[in-house]
């Protein structure tokens, strides 16, 4: 049986729907999810971002966030488009859960049409491998249906690199405004993403002139200079809010004591499991041994390989804790799948068909291996009707939206997203009643004093500490472990 045929001999159309229906069935049963899984605190936020957009103002450029403090809220950020342009779902369609992994699933299905019409500068076949190879990376096919800004910045990068491709075969001013314009955008959300900008320059069919190099690198480094003014423009707005810089990545330096862990938990765990899937490795391993990786070594080569070091060196710390950092490292790793292409067709003659239907047995067992990494760990078994009673009762009790305390919430914006509160985050046992770095009074007190009328906990021990009672009318149950509290004024 020939297992290649979808990837040679269907019809776009039929293959599109192949893919598209794998990946969209096995979205579905969680359509209705409100944020769950890893990294909760990163689909918090943007969340909040978009939901603030969508009640206080839609000014692009005065992103809000819930854990505000005695501030107003408004703070540096990446360039929030995500947010924004979910916020203006939210105008024509109404807030919905459903509506942020919709929206989400879109962005990602747009990325699929987008990577095979780049790399159909190579060939057909390639390009519809390693536009598969990208859907059901267990990476993309979890933070594809999660909120999170990385997916567009990807897209837009994306665009811009079919605007370059197209500028290495003959020059317009059309194609080199929207270059600029998506590169720009794209590295104003998220500017690792600069990585994905070197797709181009390895996909051409023969060597192409330096002179030919810099002209169509002249929207790349052009698009620098709005990246570079938002950013400045966003460390602003962090000094403004009291210093909440919790979206903007800023190189740093794993300490060597935790050299030895991102070794083993990152380099030797997550990457082989999460950034390729074990099925992909497979194939990585196999490409590593039968393509000539570094024969026609050149300059571009080198410098994309300083590049990658130096992103790995800057990122290391949050590649630690934060597996969606890899997210940048996924275009040289769909530039190696491409050389499938290579080996199939180009080294391997006589087993062509063979070999690549065998390649393409391995590649099948790419989405099995992601829902089955992914779905059970983050999806499965989750409530989406959580505090939503909670919600609509802390809606009745604080109608005129006053500031809270809220937590315990280690993310610190999670139960502010999912209780519709803004105000002073609550983040372990105990912090309420002790001093924050260069503050007078306790915890407690400040946030009293700066306009806090509730405290929403779900810690009971810290209900019955006397610190507390002074200060508050008698606790309401509004769920399960949860309660809220009015505060008194302090005299």
């Amino acid at each position: 049986m020939d297992f290649s045929k979808p990837f040679c001999k269907w019809s776009f159309v039929a293959f599109a729907f192949l893919c598209l229906g794998i990946f969209l069935g096995l979205h579905l049963a969680f359509i209705n999810l409100p944020p769950c899984g890893n990294h909760l605190w990163r689909q918090s936020n943007s969340l909040a971002l978009a939901l603030n957009f969508y009640e206080e103002n839609m000014a692009i450029w005065l992103p809000r966030v819930d854990k505000r403090w005695e501030f107003s809220g408004v703070t540096g950020t990446n360039f929030p488009l995500y947010e924004w342009l979910l916020a203006v779902f939210y105008k024509i369609f109404g807030f919905s859960h459903s509506l942020h992994r919709i929206y989400a699933l879109t962005i990602s299905v747009a990325s699929f049409f987008a990577i095979h019409h780049l790399f159909k500068a190579v060939n057909e076949t390639n390009a519809r491998i390693v536009a598969f190879v990208f859907l059901f990376n267990p990476l993309i096919f979890y933070y594809g249906f999660s909120a999170l800004p990385d997916m567009l910045a990807i897209l837009l990068i994306l665009l811009a690199n079919i605007f370059l491709n197209k500028l290495f075969h003959y020059f317009s001013w059309q194609s080199f405004v929207f270059a600029f314009v998506f590169a720009s955008l794209g590295l104003m959300i998220k500017y690792s993403f600069v990585l994905w900008l070197t797709i181009p320059f390895f996909i051409q069919p023969i060597k192409p002139k330096f002179s030919l190099i810099v002209k169509t690198a002249s929207p790349i480094l052009l698009a620098l200079l709005p990246t570079y003014w938002w950013y400045q423009y966003a460390i602003q707005l962090t000094a403004a809010s009291g210093g909440l810089a919790e979206f903007i990545f800023t190189p740093r330096l794993l300490p060597k004591q935790l050299l030895s862990e991102l070794i083993l938990k990152t380099g030797l765990s997550i990457v082989p499991e999460l950034f390729f899937g074990f099925p992909l490795l497979v194939l990585i391993i196999f490409i590593l041994i039968k393509y000539p990786w570094y024969k026609n070594w050149n300059w571009i080569k080198t410098a994309t390989i300083i590049l990658m070091i130096t992103y790995i060196i800057a990122a290391s710390n949050n590649l630690l804790n934060h597996d969606y950092y890899l997210l940048p490292l996924l275009a040289p790793m769909l530039l190696l799948v491409a050389k499938l292409q290579n080996i199939t067709f180009q080294n391997l003659h006589k087993n062509k068909k063979l070999i690549l239907s065998n390649v393409c047995v391995i590649l099948y067992l790419m989405p099995i291996w992601a829902f089955f990494r992914i779905a059970p760990t983050n999806w499965i078994g989750q409530n989406s009707e959580k505090f939503a009673i909670e919600k609509q009762k802390l809606e009745l009790i604080n109608p005129k939206n006053k500031r809270v305390i809220c937590g315990v919430d280690e993310t610190g914006c999670y139960l502010f997203y999912m209780l519709h509160q803004k105000g002073f985050p609550y983040y372990h046992k105990n912090e309420l009643f002790t001093k924050r770095k260069g503050k007078m009074d306790i915890y407690l007190i400040e946030a009293i004093n700066n306009g806090a009328a509730f405290l929403i906990t779900n810690q009971l021990a810290d209900l019955k500490n006397p610190l507390l009672t002074a200060v508050a009318e008698k606790p309401i149950e509004i769920g399960e472990n949860l309660w809220v509290v009015p505060l008194s004024d302090i005299p």
